[in-house]
């Protein structure tokens, strides 16, 4: 079983250019997500992926991100790499630093 990598935003990025096949879950609250989320992501709750896990290959990169990059995406990243999955990143910091690191890269005139 392989510990799940934390990575920070601008290396997760990198990491999504670099593996087009890559599921990025967001754990956080059906409400949060629909207010603001990485674009391509999808929401799968932590109660789903303990009791049935996702609906991918095990090979299949997945980021893991939650608000802040704490207790939830840990617990979901844990649980699917012990479920076999062999390529799993949390994302440090969460959506709070991705969303940080988009402003840096990507300034509103």
């Amino acid at each position: 079983m392989k510990t799940p990598s934390r990575i920070n935003a601008a290396d997760s990025r990198a990491l999504l250019e670099k593996k087009q096949d890559i599921k990025i879950i967001d754990v956080r609250t059906k409400a949060e997500y629909d207010e603001k989320h990485i674009p391509g992501s999808e929401h799968v709750s932590v109660e789903d992926i303990i009791i049935s896990g996702i609906p991918y290959s095990k090979e299949t990169p997945v980021l893991i991100a939650c608000n802040f990059g704490l207790m939830k995406s840990q617990i979901a990243a844990q649980k699917l790499s012990d479920r076999g999955f062999t390529d799993v990143y949390i994302l440090d910091g969460g959506l709070s630093a991705w969303f940080s690191e988009t402003v840096k890269t990507n300034p509103v005139c």
